[in-house]
């Protein structure tokens, strides 16, 4: 779900209340239950005395409200998460999950847990053992492409120098003088003689 526009119709100072709560739940420490708070519906819905008189005759209007204020405990919910790279839930169900399923009938509360990836001294340990392995493993692929440039820096060497030869050092040699041209490399092979 993207973050919507119901959150505008949060009064600022219990924005920033909700948005203090949410971080006590992240840190597991929100005096209802540590990772998860309870939240009431009034804290995003202004207070209208024909709204929050139920009778038939005004029900429209009370479903909207609830819809609204749900949708801004959702889009707070969202942007918190985004923010710091966490996920929540409300009543057990995905923030915009649970707004679309639940959003008009949010006239009481509801429960937001978050929920952060695993912090405890083994889940840190873990991530700090895969990030090892996977930063081996990318050491591991750049030497071996560094042996190969090596490698295809030599065979490029090696085909420089062959070219000059053929141009440089040779002489022109036509199509029918190439038998002379071996006689001649044999002959000179037998002067020379071995190579130590």
């Amino acid at each position: 779900m993207k973050i919507g526009t119901d959150i505008l119709s949060i009064d600022p100072m219990e924005l920033l209340c909700i948005w203090a709560e949410l971080m006590e739940c992240l840190h597991h420490n929100h005096s209802y239950g540590g990772d998860t708070m309870e939240i009431y519906a009034y804290r995003f819905q202004k207070y209208s005395p024909s709204i929050h008189t139920y009778n038939t005759v005004n029900m429209d209007q009370v479903h909207r409200a609830c819809k609204k204020g749900a949708g801004a405990l959702a889009d707070i919910v969202l942007l918190f998460c985004e923010t710091y790279a966490c996920d929540a839930t409300i009543d057990g169900l995905p923030p915009g999950e649970w707004h679309l399923q639940h959003g008009e009938a949010f006239d009481h509360r509801a429960y937001v847990r978050v929920i952060y990836p695993d912090r405890t001294t083994e889940g840190l340990l873990t991530k700090v053992e895969r990030l090892r392995d996977e930063n081996e493993q990318l050491w591991i692929k750049y030497r071996n492409a560094q042996a190969t440039a090596e490698r295809l820096q030599a065979v490029v060497d090696a085909a420089d120098e062959l070219t000059h030869v053929v141009l440089h050092r040779l002489p022109a040699v036509a199509p029918e003088d190439t038998v002379a041209v071996i006689r001649a490399a044999d002959d000179y092979r037998e002067l020379r003689g071995p190579l130590d």
